[in-house]
């Protein structure tokens, strides 16, 4: 059975990325497991919400993802913290043994999702297959070689999963909305020939 482990730099960049994905891997009984990095974050003074970690979890039950790890890191700082987050990644790397790699893309311009997407090549090199999934408004430079084909249902469970993370619709993210997730969805679709479709870059793959 293939195991398949999804990093998330921060909650909600899973879902953003690789929520379809996810959605259909479980319905094929595949083994997924989720690694959520950043956590420690100051929300607004507007928003009444203060952590999105409750988020996060209820995002997971949707998609059917028992399997996560929660970590502390601090939001926007991973930088200072390298050696450490490739620390944890290794250990679950040899804990986990995943098949499949899902991770932000080495052309992201967040500061953290870069440090993970890096950390993660070094961690996983040779050990798994890995693919970067697409959260284009932080890329310029998104390259897709590879793509998941996704139907209305698992296109839904995302939408659904990205509902729950309330915090985010009150600060009126525009990646949040609908028709934009529904529109990737599209596009990528009609370049693999499906209704809808995920992306990714491939990093290292092999059969």
């Amino acid at each position: 059975m293939l195991r398949i482990l999804v990093l998330s730099p921060h909650p909600d960049d899973a879902e953003l990325g690789a929520g379809a994905t996810i959605s259909r891997f479980k319905e094929e009984d595949y083994e997924i497991g989720v690694f959520l990095i950043a956590t420690k974050e100051k929300l607004p003074d507007e928003v009444h919400i203060k952590s999105r970690i409750p988020e996060f979890k209820n995002s997971m039950k949707i998609l059917g993802v028992n399997d996560y790890i929660i970590g502390e890191y601090p939001i926007r700082n991973l930088y200072k913290f390298r050696q450490d987050l490739l620390d944890d990644i290794i250990q679950i790397q040899r804990d986990y043994q995943p098949d499949l790699v899902l991770m932000p893309s080495l052309t992201d311009i967040h500061q953290d999702h870069v440090v993970v997407a890096r950390e993660c090549i070094r961690a996983f090199n040779r050990k798994a297959k890995m693919l970067s999934y697409e959260l284009p408004w932080n890329t310029r430079d998104f390259k897709p070689t590879f793509f998941v084909k996704i139907n209305e249902k698992h296109l839904h469970k995302k939408i659904e999963a990205l509902k729950c993370y309330k915090s985010q619709i009150l600060l009126g993210k525009p990646y949040i909305n609908v028709d934009f997730i529904k529109g990737i969805a599209r596009y990528r679709g009609i370049q693999c020939n499906s209704i809808y479709a995920e992306a990714y870059e491939t990093i290292y793959w092999y059969y």
